[in-house]
């Protein structure tokens, strides 16, 4: 059915429901659709709310007045992002390289946001463990100045007794410092992270609920 919307009404459909569902939605869209809608979901924010009512009473007309519900502009590069943590690699592939080629710095924040500093928590130990050793003990005392305990937790308990004390009183003597570079340091490990899941060397859970058969 969607297949024949225009890319902005199927965006702003996508756009007010739950990732997870609105992941499986475009994933059955033709290739050649994905990216256009993907694009028009990260940039909803420029919609026109008079462009809203317009598709809101299309749609509506065309179920015959059943429609039920009322869209809002939520989208965004966050909604998109979490959409695209639930679709398949193949996918997620495919769209960013539409918005590559559409919007470069788009493409880098959507990027940015599909997996952040407190998913490692999800990971499994063996690939925090591998993370841990291509990452300066420096940039990762900063990372976890404002991190949960629990990351903490997760991050101490796939190391040596030793490394752990070190790294804990290596955030210790940090002292106060700007949110700036803490959030600098955590993006320069998610990056690290999404290049060795490019490299094959780790595995990114895309959801909470994903698991793993050893």
């Amino acid at each position: 059915y969607l297949q024949k919307e225009h890319p902005q009404t199927i965006a702003l459909i996508l756009a007010n429901m739950k990732s997870h569902q609105a992941a499986g939605i475009i994933g059955e869209l033709p290739t050649e659709m994905q990216g256009e809608v993907a694009y028009r979901l990260a940039t909803m924010g420029k919609t026109s709310p008079e462009l809203l009512q317009e598709i809101e009473e299309a749609l509506t007309a065309q179920m015959g007045g059943t429609l039920g519900t009322t869209f809002s502009l939520s989208g965004g590069v966050k909604a998109l992002a979490e959409i695209l943590n639930s679709t398949s690699r193949g996918i997620e592939t495919s769209i960013m390289e539409v918005l590559i080629q559409k919007d470069p710095e788009l493409a880098t924040e959507i990027k940015n946001l599909m997996f952040v500093f407190e998913d490692l928590i999800r990971l499994r130990d063996r690939d925090i463990q591998k993370i841990l050793k291509s990452v300066d003990s420096k940039t990762l005392a900063m990372a976890l100045k404002v991190a949960s305990e629990e990351l903490k937790e997760k991050v101490f308990n796939n190391m040596s007794q030793q490394a752990a004390e070190n790294l804990k009183e290596e955030i210790q003597y940090l002292g106060p410092v700007r949110l700036r570079e803490v959030e600098e340091a955590q993006l320069q490990i998610v990056e690290q992270v999404r290049e060795m899941e490019n490299r094959g060397e780790i595995i990114l859970t895309r959801s909470q609920e994903e698991e793993f058969v050893e």
